[in-house]
Formats: structure tokens, C-alpha cells, sequence
């Protein structure tokens, strides 16, 4: 009969809706499950971000302490060099000593050579000689004088250039030291140059990332008060 068909059509259309509120609300559990997700995907990449800031803040950091280093270096090097040239110029002044030396040891040595001929011939005069005698043998003893300090300022020269080719050899060891100290730091500058680089583009990518998940976090937000709506 037409009321049968209407009830059994009534009941056919309440199990479709029945149906329908049950598939909504599994999608709408569904999709608050994946905005739940994608809130969380964005609060780690928040923490990520914040993370990569700290890093990048550090390896700021670090990078600043690596130039400092390397102008310390340079300070040290120049230094050095201002070492190794006086040590240098004391080295050239007490060559020339030596040269003055040596001529006034050549002088002395003549002059002792010409008063001992000198006391020979007094000798030779007899008394007419005795005063050429004694100032002969003064000179002599003058020459003899000058000999010997002439060669206690040799050894102290002598001693002089072993003490400034030490510290010539101590200072050209420190400068290829420093040289390679050098090297290290500017390759570890470096270093912090492609870390602080790498964190920069990292740091961009997270943040656009996080923006495209919070973009679509609202979204699906928005999609399950429309389903809860439904």
C-alpha cells in the first residue's frame, strides 16, 4: 500500500542519514586527528627553528671569536717581525764592529811590532838611547794592552751572535708556527662561514615550511568546524 512504501521509503532515507552522520563524523575525527598532527609538525618545527637561531647565534659567535684570533695572530706575527729585524740590524752593528776591530788589531800589532824595533835600537844607542828606550817599551806595552782587550771585546761579540742567531733561529721557528696557526684559523673561519650560511638557508626553509603547515593547519581547522557543522 502507499503508506507502507512512504514508511519503508522514511526508514530507507533515516539509515542513509544515519550513514552520512557516521561517515561525517569519521571524517570530521579524522581530519581533527590530522589538524592535531599538523599542529604538532608545526610547534617542532617552531622548536627546530628556534634551535637553528641558537646554533646560528653560536656559530655568530664563534666566527667573531675566529676573527678576533686571526688579528691577534697578525698583532703576534708583526710583532715577531719587528724582532727578527732589530735581532737583524744588532747582527749588521756588531759585524761592523768586528770590521773596526780587526783594523784596530791590525794597527795595534804594527804599532807593537815597530816599538819592539824601536827598544832594539835604543839598545843599540847605548845611553843616547835610554829615553827612546823607555818610551819604546811604554808603547809596546800600550799595543800589548790594546791586543788583549781588543780580544776580550771579540769574545763578547763572539758571544753576542751566538745569542742573536739563537734568537734569530727562536723567532723564525715562532713565525712558522704562527704562520700555520694562521692557516687553521682562516680555514676554520671558513668553516664558520659555510655552517653560518647553511644554518641561514636552513633557517629560511624551516620558517617557510612552518608557515605552509600553519597555513594548512588553519585550513583543516576550518574544515572540521564545517564538518562539525554538517
Amino acid at each position: 500500500s502507499g503508506g507502507e512504501q512512504i514508511s519503508s521509503a522514511s526508514q530507507a532515507v533515516s539509515t542513509g542519514a544515519s550513514q552520512q552522520a557516521a561517515s561525517t563524523e569519521e571524517i570530521s575525527a579524522t581530519m581533527e586527528d590530522t589538524n592535531t598532527s599538523l599542529k604538532n609538525i608545526d610547534s617542532k618545527l617552531s622548536n627546530i627553528s628556534n634551535a637553528i637561531d641558537s646554533a646560528n647565534k653560536e656559530v655568530s659567535v664563534g666566527f667573531e671569536v675566529m676573527r678576533q684570533n686571526i688579528n691577534q695572530l697578525d698583532i703576534i706575527e708583526n710583532s715577531n717581525n719587528s724582532i727578527l729585524n732589530g735581532i737583524k740590524n744588532l747582527a749588521d752593528h756588531i759585524s761592523m764592529i768586528e770590521d773596526i776591530i780587526n783594523i784596530i788589531n791590525d794597527i795595534a800589532e804594527q804599532t807593537r811590532i815597530i816599538a819592539f824595533n824601536a827598544e832594539l835600537e835604543a839598545v843599540g844607542a847605548g845611553t843616547k838611547g835610554k829615553n827612546f828606550h823607555i818610551i819604546a817599551s811604554e808603547i809596546r806595552r800600550l799595543a800589548n794592552s790594546i791586543v788583549d782587550s781588543i780580544m776580550d771585546i771579540k769574545t763578547h761579540t763572539d758571544n753576542i751572535q751566538k745569542v742573536t742567531q739563537t734568537l734569530t733561529d727562536i723567532a723564525n721557528n715562532a713565525t712558522t708556527f704562527i704562520q700555520e696557526e694562521h692557516n687553521i684559523a682562516q680555514k676554520l673561519e671558513s668553516h664558520f662561514h659555510n655552517i653560518q650560511l647553511s644554518t641561514d638557508e636552513t633557517a629560511s626553509k624551516t620558517t617557510d615550511i612552518s608557515s605552509t603547515v600553519s597555513q594548512q593547519a588553519t585550513a583543516f581547522n576550518q574544515i572540521v568546524i564545517t564538518l562539525n557543522q554538517i
